[in-house]
């Protein structure tokens, strides 16, 4: 980039200082992050690292209407060469307009036709750096009405900033660019502000609006057709028509359209709310839209013609052209099933904790009144010995009954009783299983929630309701066996349940359970060749006895060892922001993680004294 094209970019540096002492936390690193691509794009002369911030004026036609200071000071500074050169170049009465022309130029791109609409405090800064008395608009206007004047300053402009005209070899890279940034593109005027600044970072004169929009059109109008003749593969015109059908057709119960039905949004977490998603995730497979090969059209792409279907009314849809419809309504059901399944599958995660949830606080309701009858029956043993009116051998006798079914009352952890409590809660937890028995989960191999849940998925089909000795289920592991392998097979079938419904839980958080219809659980690699090639993130919250807390780590998938972590008593930015930063800096301070596993985090470090893990968390119950 040349010096005189740089200079908003230069004064963006000289004032980051004082920029980011200004910003809040939560936005520092991002700030930090952006300065520091402004910084390699002057310096190393690469124009297409310029930050998005620096390209909010190109391929704009006229000034606009009103300016910030922020944007006096960092897109139209008048630099001391350019106020040199303008005075060497044209005498007072011209100096301003040609000023307005150059700084204009060199944050659009494009030569300014005229000025129908100027910043007064635009007008006020350059000539203040002229130092020239500010004329009325009125009188600028007219000087540029002569196109002899108008043309000699935009020459100027052009040859002192160092763009140049579009040549046929610029032409055709730049169809060619718009040709595959259209695969991703919502709309053809995306492609317009693309093609502005693929020239405006080359330093070539961006041409006329309509020039630009011919060639944005053809590169939307080409990869359109490509992605129809791959609609018209991945849905034959018997199984087109049939979806547009049934896409327009009234629902049984006479409530609008399938169409509109789901478009309606989601209501509020509830059982009727899962119900009711599962639903349009069935209608949706029966259209086949599970078995759509769209993979030739990008994720992005599909996103955009379905946007155009949940913005637009049914009867508008109807109206345009018929390969139009079918791309759109193609690309909005295959969405809408991405999208509603994750949906279905949040409200089912949900749904299997609030019933863990309720199942430990009736562990712990049971296990307060368990207390005070353990203290009622120890003060009526003491009270037993103590009681001099009887003989030594009935005194003894009494209090080992009363100690024996003190001992049967204090059997068993809490975390035992919590399992308990969830498989005595049979007909809700049997819901939430029976409500994803449609949905066609893959997983690997050995993993104990994958193979749970086909085994009760076998035992669903042959209509079982017990657990019978000899039945080919897999291990649940030593905390559920007892429960499991209860003497009554009935009790045994239920927690069977409540563990696959936990177990099921599990394996989707961590990715070993997925769904080939999914946008969040599709193909889910959590791999990695090499350390800080990939990370993830969440929040866990724990239960102490002073209240919630929350930890949110950074896991590197290279070796699932932590990069940082931060911890709070709120799930909000900030907790996650002071996580990211630290993981920021450890990668460009070139220092190895910390390599302390996810598990053995201590939440009683000497920062957090007060936070020790007192009692168990819950994740460690599941």
């Amino acid at each position: 980039m040349c010096e005189k094209c740089a200079g908003p970019m230069r004064r963006s540096q000289s004032s980051s200082t004082s920029i980011l002492s200004r910003l809040s936390r939560s936005t520092t690193s991002c700030i930090r992050a952006v300065f520091q691509a402004s910084t390699m794009a002057v310096h190393l002369s690469l124009p297409d690292a310029m930050p998005a911030f620096a390209l909010r004026f190109v391929g704009q036609e006229a000034l606009p209407p009103r300016l910030s200071d922020f944007d006096l000071e960092q897109f139209f500074p008048l630099l001391s060469d350019d106020v040199a050169a303008i005075q060497a170049q044209f005498r007072s009465d011209h100096r301003l307009p040609a000023a307005l022309m150059l700084l204009f130029m060199r944050v659009a791109g494009r030569p300014l036709d005229g000025f129908n609409v100027l910043p007064r405090g635009l007008l006020r800064k350059t000539a203040e750096a002229l130092a020239v008395s500010p004329p009325s608009i009125a009188s600028l206007r007219s000087i540029y009405k002569r196109r002899q004047t108008l043309s000699k300053h935009q020459l100027w402009a052009k040859t002192y900033l160092g763009l140049r005209e579009l040549a046929p070899d610029d032409e055709a890279a730049l169809t060619a660019t718009l040709l595959a940034q259209a695969a991703d593109a919502s709309h053809s005027d995306d492609l317009v502000q693309s093609a502005c600044q693929w020239l405006f970072t080359r330093r070539i004169l961006i041409p006329g609006a309509r020039r630009l929009q011919d060639w944005a059109r053809a590169a939307y109008a080409a990869v359109e057709a490509q992605i129809l003749s791959e609609v018209t593969a991945a849905v034959p015109p018997s199984a087109a028509s049939k979806v547009i059908d049934s896409a327009y057709s009234a629902r049984p119960n006479g409530d609008g359209t399938h169409l509109e039905w789901l478009k309606t949004p989601s209501k509020r977490h509830g059982p009727s709310t899962l119900a009711e998603t599962l639903d349009k995730v069935r209608y949706l497979k029966e259209l086949g839209a599970h078995d759509w090969n769209l993979g030739a059209v990008s994720l992005a792409k599909q996103q955009a013609y379905a946007r155009q279907v949940q913005a637009r009314r049914p009867v508008k849809t109807r109206e345009i052209k018929p390969s139009r419809q079918l791309i759109e309504l193609v690309c909005f059901l295959r969405v809408t099933l991405l999208e509603l399944t994750d949906v279905a599958l949040l409200l089912s995660s949900r749904r299997s904790q609030q019933l863990f949830r309720e199942a430990a606080d009736k562990a712990q309701s049971n296990r307060v009144r368990g207390t005070t009858s353990l203290v009622q029956q120890a003060a009526k043993a003491r009270a037993v010995l103590h009681d001099e009116s009887k003989t030594w051998q009935a005194r003894v006798i009494e209090a080992r009954e009363l100690l024996a079914g003190l001992a049967e009352t204090a059997g068993g952890s809490f975390v035992s009783q919590v399992r308990k409590a969830l498989a005595e809660d049979s007909q809700r937890v049997h819901a939430c299983l029976a409500a994803l028995k449609d949905l066609d989960f893959g997983g690997r191999e050995g993993d104990p929630g994958f193979e749970q849940w086909k085994a009760w998925a076998e035992l669903q089909r042959h209509g079982a309701t017990e657990i019978k000795e000899d039945a080919p289920i897999p291990d649940v592991g030593a905390a559920w066996h007892g429960l499991v392998r209860d003497l009554d097979p009935r009790s045994g079938f239920r927690a069977y349940e409540a563990c696959t419904m936990m177990s099921l839980r599990k394996s989707l958080r961590r990715g070993s359970i997925w769904l080939d219809h999914s946008l969040n659980l599709l193909n889910r690699d959590f791999t990695a060749g090499a350390p800080n090639r990939k990370w993830l993130t969440d929040i866990t919250e724990f239960q102490i006895p002073a209240g919630k807390v929350y930890l949110s780590p950074m896991i590197d998938c290279f070796d699932g060892m932590v990069v940082s972590w931060s911890i709070g008593t709120r799930p909000d930015a900030e907790l996650v922001n002071t996580m990211l930063d630290a993981a920021i800096d450890t990668v460009i301070a070139g220092s190895q993680p910390d390599r302390r596993s996810f598990n053995c985090v201590s939440l009683g470090s000497p920062e957090h004294p007060s936070l020790g893990l007192a009692g168990s968390t819950k994740a460690s119950w599941l």
